[in-house]
């Protein structure tokens, strides 16, 4: 049974999503997917109006300018509030892009991927992480990046990931 939804940008975010959150969240979340920042928000507006469930909604803040990011948050929010209660919903901005929760420990993600990142990679990482995951992997296939997260991502891997900010923002609501 749905107990409350998720609304994410892209399917990567939702795949990323249902790996890294908690199995008994993801078992009473119904996921739906935006294609982008504005759709996102769409979808999400349409669920407040339609159930009375709980809606996340993680969009991409597309810049590590906190200034900017801070706007693209507040203005979720805005269109969020037109049709509901702010109780009712809660708005996560992945900065800049939801692929860094993948880079929140390094080692982890050296070990997820099979590759060797130095510290340039790795600060690079923190301003353009899909980008970086595309560049370190030479593969940006979402099967080929689906396949490592179901066989190789591992409980202590994943421990380690889930102490990231976005998702103990998540799991802290819940």
């Amino acid at each position: 049974m749905t107990e409350q939804y998720f609304v994410v940008q892209g399917v990567f975010d939702r795949i990323l999503l249902e790996k890294m959150l908690p199995p008994e969240f993801v078992s009473k979340t119904k996921f739906i997917v935006g294609e982008d920042h504005n759709a996102a928000i769409s979808k999400a507006r349409s669920i407040l109006v339609a159930s009375n469930r709980p809606v996340y909604i993680l969009l991409n803040s597309d810049t590590t300018d906190p200034y900017v990011a801070d706007e693209k948050k507040d203005y979720a929010n805005q269109m969020l509030r037109q049709v509901s209660a702010s109780d009712r919903f809660k708005v996560l901005l992945s900065i800049p892009e939801t692929e860094i929760l993948l880079f929140h420990d390094k080692s982890v993600f050296e070990s997820l991927f099979s590759v060797e990142v130095d510290e340039q990679q790795w600060n690079h990482a923190k301003h353009e992480p899909r980008r970086t995951l595309s560049e370190l992997l030479d593969n940006s296939d979402m099967n080929y990046i689906r396949g490592i997260l179901n066989n190789r991502l591992t409980d202590d891997m994943l421990g380690k990931l889930r102490k990231s900010e976005i998702i103990q923002n998540i799991i802290s609501r819940n």
